[in-house]
């Protein structure tokens, strides 16, 4: 896998961080598998932290990701990425939320946890 995903299970939230390469063609099966891990946490609120993803996804990309994370998570699931700020256009988060996703990304972990827990 282009990207590397280790998880932790806090109070409320499950985290998850990101590093490496954007996903790409396994966004699929990463967006699949953190969904697992919250299922299996028993956790609907994911607190995704994509810091140190190595480059800005390409817009496509971006879209793809949208279209994938409302099919896999819909509303159920109260998703905050962080995502290094410069980077953010907010297209994906668009994306996802226009197709029914319960979605925000922003640039600090601290208003990520906040939009997630409030």
């Amino acid at each position: 896998m282009r990207t590397k995903l280790s998880h932790k299970v806090l109070d409320g939230y499950l985290k998850i961080t990101l590093a490496g390469e954007t996903p790409g063609p396994e966004a699929r099966l990463l967006l699949q598998k953190i969904k697992v891990l919250a299922d299996e946490s028993g956790k609907s609120k994911i607190l995704v932290d994509g810091l140190n993803v190595s480059a800005p996804m390409p817009d496509m990309e971006r879209y793809d990701v949208g279209e994938l994370a409302a099919a896999v998570f819909g509303h159920r699931y109260k998703i905050a990425v962080i995502y290094r700020l410069e980077h953010i256009n907010k297209f994906m988060e668009n994306v996802a939320v226009n197709r029914g996703a319960y979605l925000n990304v922003v640039g600090s972990e601290l208003e990520a946890i906040e939009w997630l827990i409030g």
